[in-house]
């Protein structure tokens, strides 16, 4: 078959068609962009995929110490994350970031200035099947949000507790400012001097599984009030961001068997089981990688939040509609601009 000067070349396989990339046309940064995504990756799901095999290796070499020793450090270091943790800035200057934000790419929208010597709480929706914009936007410098776009503004992504009892993988999040999800840790970043501010993924791993390509965006709002709750003991303002393209990066695989495995892991372990349909190295029709589709996130106006160590539920039920209300108004005001579908974009609370 002759290989045409186009960027990508369609076989058929069967009754499958699979679109290949032209490595005559592909670029070398293009595929170092490819593999800076994956490594991340790769450290990503290190606990699972990398750990188990390599502990069961040195068991059986003369490097087996290593195994309990390392088992020590965790457990000596258990509580780092959960107090204030281990943020290591030279590791998120890395150029491996950049090639990852252009991958995509992801570009950082802000639409006021943020005084460096105030606690803010970001909520960025949606959180898609792993929330890329994140890591490029803030656990790492790619696109200098706290040396440029935000200066003064020392940042840390919260994520799941479980993340810091991952071997490995725990070092690689703590490195870019990860934190524990507990609201004793969040507490102890909002109420902290010098001050630190906080980026959450709200919607969590609940809702990683409505993350579909297309024109609607549904999130998850109606039980996630802890942030309020936190916001308000703390009195800090809330700073709502939306990333336009996130859920773009991934399809679903999904059959009636795997939403009951589904089920029965999320409730069991908090973590939500995902058959993500991307691309690979060489082709765009299956495969690990995210599509190459382009995030726009955009940085909203802080809400100002009063005070109260012991908020009620009507205090918190309040805040919590004053803020998704705040979120749809900067959704419907950029989607025209920064989402694909443009006015065709439609928002869904659940």
């Amino acid at each position: 078959m002759d290989v045409d000067l186009k960027k990508t070349y369609t076989i058929k396989l069967w009754s499958f068609e699979i679109e290949i990339l032209n490595l005559k046309k592909t670029s070398i940064v293009e595929h170092l962009q490819a593999i800076s995504v994956f490594l991340n990756l790769l450290f990503i799901s290190s606990g699972v995929v990398i750990v188990p095999w390599l502990t069961i290796l040195l068991l059986y070499t003369r490097l087996w110490f290593l195994v309990p020793l390392y088992a020590a450090w965790i457990y000596y270091d258990r509580h780092t994350a959960f107090n204030g943790g281990r943020k290591i800035n030279w590791i998120r200057r890395m150029r491996l970031f950049k090639h990852f934000r252009d991958y995509f790419p992801v570009t950082l929208i802000k639409t006021t200035e943020l005084p460096p010597d105030k606690n803010y709480l970001f909520i960025t929706y949606p959180h898609g099947v792993l929330p890329m914009s994140v890591l490029a936007n803030f656990a790492s410098e790619a696109n200098e949000c706290e040396s440029k776009i935000f200066p003064g503004i020392d940042l840390r992504i919260i994520t799941l507790d479980v993340n810091f009892y991952t071997p490995i993988a725990r070092e690689y999040f703590m490195s870019l400012g990860g934190c524990a999800a507990s609201e004793s840790s969040l507490i102890h970043l909002l109420t902290s001097k010098p001050s630190k501010s906080v980026v959450l993924v709200a919607g969590g791993a609940a809702e990683a599984g409505l993350a579909r390509p297309g024109n609607t965006c549904s999130i998850i709002t109606s039980r996630r009030k802890g942030f309020v709750r936190i916001a308000l003991k703390t009195g800090v303002s809330i700073v709502p961001m939306f990333s336009f393209g996130e859920n773009n990066l991934y399809d679903q695989y999904n059959t009636r068997w795997l939403t009951v495995c589904k089920d029965i892991v999320y409730r069991v372990t908090g973590i939500q089981l995902i058959l993500p349909k991307g691309r690979g190295f060489f082709q765009n029709s299956f495969g690990i990688l995210p599509q190459r589709k382009r995030i726009n996130t955009v940085v909203g106006k802080p809400i100002p939040i009063p005070k109260i160590e012991n908020p009620s539920k009507e205090q918190i039920d309040e805040y919590h509609s004053k803020f998704f209300k705040e979120l749809y108004s900067l959704f419907e005001k950029y989607k025209h601009d920064y989402d694909p579908a443009g006015s065709n974009a439609k928002l869904i609370m659940q």
